[in-house]
Formats: C-alpha cells, sequence, structure tokens
C-alpha cells in the first residue's frame, strides 16, 4: 500500500523562514496577524520574565537572550510590514512608520485592514507564496 507523499519539512521552513525574515514576495492579511503574533509574544515572555527580576524562573536566560531576541524581533516586524506593504501595492520603505511612536500602533492595525491589491503586481503575483 503506497502512502500519499508528504510535504516536505525543509519546504515547511523555508515558508516560515521567508514569513518572518523574508523582505520579497507578499503576504495577506491571515498571515500577517499570524506572523506578527508569534514574535510578539515571544517577546512580551522575554519582558515579562526580565521584569520579574531574580525570582523568574528563566530571568538569567532572558536577559542573556534578550539583544538577539530584540534585533530579530525588530527585523521579523519590518519584514512582515515589507512584505504587507507590498500586497497593497506600496513600496516596502513606508515601514519606517513602525519607528515613529504613537503612529506604529496605528500603522500596525492598518497594514492589518486595509484589502490587497487584486491580482499580480510588481511585487508578485500573489500573496502568501515565497518567491522562487
Amino acid at each position: 500500500m503506497a502512502t500519499p507523499p508528504q510535504p516536505a519539512r525543509n519546504e515547511s521552513w523555508r515558508r516560515l523562514l521567508w514569513a518572518l525574515f523574508g523582505f520579497s514576495g507578499r503576504i495577506g492579511r491571515q498571515v500577517y496577524w499570524l506572523a506578527l503574533f508569534g514574535p510578539q509574544a515571544v517577546i512580551t515572555a522575554m519582558f515579562l520574565q526580565l521584569m520579574g527580576g531574580e525570582e523568574a524562573s528563566y530571568a538569567a536566560l532572558a536577559s542573556a537572550l534578550s539583544p538577539f531576541v530584540s534585533v530579530l524581533g525588530v527585523w521579523s516586524s519590518v519584514a512582515i510590514a515589507v512584505k504587507r506593504l507590498h500586497d497593497i501595492g506600496m513600496n516596502g520603505l513606508w515601514a519606517v512608520a513602525i519607528a515613529i511612536p504613537f503612529v506604529n500602533l496605528a500603522f500596525t492595525v492598518w497594514l492589518g485592514i486595509v484589502p490587497p491589491q487584486p491580482g499580480a503586481n510588481r511585487y508578485g503575483a500573489a500573496a502568501d507564496v515565497p518567491p522562487t
């Protein structure tokens, strides 16, 4: 009895890494919200450990990893915003808006609400498909 083909694990990891850290292509609204949730959850957990001080279970680990996690979190946030901007047909340089205090929250919500540009655009043929 033959088993149906399984998707390659390498392909799944490649898609995940592209969604979180790549700057090319387009992502839709659903992937945008899901991709934002993961890094923010990690950063929040690390922040809570740091705020707990010595009483926190993993305070020493959080303290050691916080510079690296912070850089990866910022990189990921910018990459996700750039791909979402591409999906609506805008230049990725508009992602600098996430660095402006008070504007960043409104910009993040706006990116998650605005509808995509229909059909292919100069940034890719379809959303949620890594460029080849």
